[in-house]
């Protein structure tokens, strides 16, 4: 599983265990239906990376427990240049931090498996108990199969969840002082509106912003850069953007 962001944090978490109406315990497995079926209808691959994906996808696990995480990925054989070649998986336990939640997202760091430094997921719920990572990147190199990754929780020891909504669209919470003139005209925009997105990002802002993620409040509420299904967009209540909000960054600065 490829992360969304790559930052090293200072951040204090955003919010608090009962301040969200979703949360990480549990296990959650890789769904490899779900993944193949976006990857084949809304990316382009080809046959030996699809082939590829195809048989990695589906066995990658994580546990959220008392503040710690376990991943676990089993070795797989997988076709490699027309031959079946070994996939070294791993087990690794590690400390991990929420840094934000709301009804639609959480985004959790923890320290890279490989490598120094660490990384920022960002967990996009389509159900209590199924999300969807962005799989892209924008890192040299490195092919971006604009593509997700689906898990479902398979095991839930998580306490029960309020059924009061965390966030609103009172922007009169957000220390504007903070924030662009385009930015703040924005939020006030999409406050209007208020639809899943905005009372993300309102409620992102509210909380002093997200100034350590790459694309802050926006790029953690509006799927880590992921382009919008038909699904999205209607669980959303909407894109993204709407066309006042769109157009407050088309003044005259």
């Amino acid at each position: 599983m490829k992360n969304v962001l790559a930052i090293l944090l200072t951040l204090a978490p955003f919010c608090h265990a009962n301040a969200c109406n979703n949360d990480l315990a549990g296990t959650w497995k890789s769904d490899k239906d779900m993944s193949m079926a976006f990857l084949r209808e809304n990316s382009k691959v080809r046959p030996e990376a699809e082939a590829f994906l195809d048989v990695l996808l589906g066995h990658f696990t994580l546990t959220f427990s008392d503040g710690e995480l376990h991943e676990v990925l089993p070795d797989i054989d997988v076709p490699v240049s027309g031959e079946i070649k070994r996939f070294t998986g791993s087990d690794d336990r590690k400390a991990y931090d929420v840094l934000f939640c709301n009804d639609t997202v959480v985004v959790w760091s923890a320290k890279r498996s490989f490598g120094g430094g660490v990384d920022a997921t960002t967990f996009n719920f389509v159900g209590p108990d199924t999300v969807w990572v962005y799989t892209g990147t924008t890192v040299p190199g490195v092919p971006d199969l604009h593509a997700r990754e689906y898990f479902r929780r398979i095991r839930d020891e998580s306490a029960p969840r309020s059924s009061t909504p965390s966030d609103t669209c009172d922007v009169s919470r957000i220390d504007f002082s903070q924030l662009s003139p385009q930015r703040t005209c924005q939020l006030r925009a999409l406050a209007k509106r208020c639809a899943v997105s905005d009372r993300c990002q309102i409620e992102c802002e509210a909380r002093g912003g997200a100034q350590q993620v790459g694309g802050g409040c926006q790029h953690i509420c509006e799927g880590g850069g992921a382009g919008q299904t038909d699904e999205d967009i209607a669980r959303n209540g909407g894109a993204y953007a709407t066309p006042e909000s769109t157009a407050c960054y088309n003044r005259p600065r």
